[in-house]
């Protein structure tokens, strides 16, 4: 069945006479809601549903789909199926399409429909959600996959026995192009103290990215990506800003590796870092709970880094405890847990809240005597750091670590990226929890617009 312009005058005028489109859970919906005829015309919208299409009521009665040219013909009839279904009487949806706006910009949208009847006449109830956001979040998290799929990936590379800075270059390279946006046409060279590494499709284009690989603050080599065709252009040219940060952190991880393959026993040291810090990633994309997941980082810091002790506070907007979890101090820790219920914050933990790089305590037991843990760290220092993320702060992560570590700047920066990691993980948590919250609430409300259509029939 194809979109047409035919609308039923009479049966428009009966609807809109009878008050039920433009009533409570119609007109006052915070959600794009519209009332079509089993043709596909529009009988009637809300006023979201005006914002969202930047058309006027008046603009869209009588008018369809096809006739507004707000599907492109490619969905049109993908959009004709569900007609035909709703013609049938069933529901359809959820179901994405491209909706193109008055002006002219596209914005990806959701669509559900249900057939109802009202005053005896079967009219089509639809929703149309903007569902951008899901979509970026969605997309986000993917790249961030791929990007630690590749970190791990080079971890793992790292720790085979016996191998060799040649092989590690060599491993690295063949494995960067697959954590870019479009790794069909990407490749990479890495040039190190004159020695080449190169993809097996390596070729030099106009479409590149580079960073130098430095040691001891003095350029090595070079890493270069590049597209071997164009792409359309965004942030930084053809490339993503993520891809650019991604080629810096594997730059930098080079650098450090080849350094540590100078001194053995800071080689070792980095990859036990990278193990742990490997192990908790791995979690945060597999564990869906909240409560098992900050659970899990803490045991995975204290039995694969080695930390005396790990815990994490998350944090509500004045400071107080929403939940917790530790790992090595057991019920030492209860004595924090009752200061936070009440919002009372160790100086360390007010000045990790202020800024966003890592707070090291190198003394804990003779500097900070206003919190309770104080006594668990003789001998030992504590680096505390925020969760935060797109610039919400969910809480503090914090460790006990050696003093030697903790004047580590590599492992203050790796600390540092965890804590980013961790905060991410609880945004798209956030973010699923909300995308559940709409559904319920979209259930919630078209159960009352059938008991208020069955009540006017």
């Amino acid at each position: 069945m194809a979109f047409v312009l035919i609308v039923d005058d009479e049966q428009t005028r009966q609807l809109r006479d009878s008050g039920v489109s433009l009533g409570v859970l119609f007109e006052k919906a915070p959600d794009p809601y519209f009332l079509g005829n089993l043709k596909g015309a529009f009988i009637d919208v809300n006023k979201a549903a005006e914002k969202l299409t930047g058309y006027a009521r008046e603009e869209l009665i009588g008018k369809s789909f096809l006739g507004l040219k707000l599907l492109s013909p490619r969905q049109i009839a993908k959009a004709s199926t569900l007609i035909a279904r709703n013609a049938l009487g069933k529901d359809t949806g959820p179901d994405e399409f491209i909706l193109t706006r008055k002006d002219g910009k596209q914005v990806p949208v959701e669509i559900r429909t249900h057939p109802v009847k009202i005053q005896g006449k079967q009219v089509v109830l639809g929703l149309v959600r903007d569902i951008t956001e899901r979509k970026r979040a969605k997309e986000a998290l993917r790249e961030r996959v791929k990007e630690l799929g590749c970190l791990y990936a080079i971890s793992e590379l790292i720790e085979k026995p016996g191998i060799s800075s040649e092989e590690i270059l060599q491993g690295a390279v063949d494995l960067i192009p697959t954590a870019w946006q479009y790794p069909e046409i990407a490749c990479a060279r890495i040039i190190v103290d004159g020695k080449q590494f190169e993809t097996e499709n390596f070729g030099e284009t106009i479409w590149k990215q580079a960073s130098n690989i430095l040691l001891h603050g003095e350029r090595i080599g070079i890493i270069e990506v590049c597209y071997l065709e164009e792409r359309d252009e965004r942030d930084e040219g053809t490339f993503l800003k993520e891809e650019r940060s991604l080629l810096n952190i594997v730059t930098k991880r080079l650098g450090h590796i080849i350094e540590r393959k100078q001194e053995e026993a800071k080689l070792q040291h980095l990859t036990q870092v990278l193990r742990a810090i490997r192990n908790v990633n791995q979690l945060i994309i597999r564990e869906k709970d909240r409560d098992k997941l900050l659970k899990g980082v803490c045991d995975n810091l204290v039995e694969t880094r080695g930390y005396s002790n790990a815990w994490i506070t998350l944090l509500d907007e004045s400071g107080k405890l929403v939940t917790y979890a530790e790992s090595g101090l057991g019920k030492d820790f209860l004595p924090m847990v009752e200061r936070l219920k009440h919002g009372e914050l160790s100086t360390c933990m007010q000045q990790a809240l202020k800024q966003s790089e890592p707070v090291v305590t190198e003394d804990p037991g003779s500097t900070c005597t206003d919190c309770p843990l104080s006594a668990n760290s003789a001998g030992r220092s504590a680096a505390i750091v925020r969760l935060e993320y797109e610039r919400k702060v969910y809480g503090l992560l914090s460790v006990s670590v050696s003093r030697e570590t903790a004047t580590d700047v590599e492992e203050l920066g790796l600390f540092h990226e965890l804590a980013t990691d961790i905060a991410f993980a609880l945004h798209s948590m956030e973010l699923e929890e909300q995308r559940k919250g709409a559904e319920e609430a979209l259930r919630e409300s078209e159960r009352k617009y059938r008991l208020l259509a069955e009540n006017v029939t």
